[in-house]
């Protein structure tokens, strides 16, 4: 459970530094003068790479919460890939929504 709120802070961390990039950059954007001869485009440094890294550490969640889920409910789930699959699951295997929905609460 500790490795499950590291991670979630790591995700916080990661939204609170995009949003307060955005909020400077739109405040930029509008306090620029009219009839400017030279314009700055609104831009987020690092965009890609906090992207990235907020998507691996809510894949990283994701996966040490099966573990959790996996221990107290006796399953077998993996990969974050195990969390939900549309549709019908490839190879008969079950996504955890699905395990929930269906064999949890039935």
């Amino acid at each position: 459970m500790h490795a499950l709120t590291k991670t979630l802070l790591r995700c916080e961390e990661n939204a609170v530094r995009y949003k307060s990039e955005f909020v400077k950059e739109m405040k930029a954007c509008k306090e620029r003068p009219r009839h400017a001869q030279m314009v700055n485009v609104p831009s987020i440094t690092r965009l890609e790479e906090e992207c990235r890294n907020f998507l691996y550490e809510a894949k990283n969640f994701i996966r040490d919460m099966l573990k959790a889920f996996n221990l107290l409910c006796g399953t077998g789930f993996e990969e974050a890939s195990n969390y939900y699959r549309p549709a019908r699951p490839a190879k008969g295997n079950q996504s955890l929504i699905s395990f929930a929905e269906i064999d949890l609460w039935p």
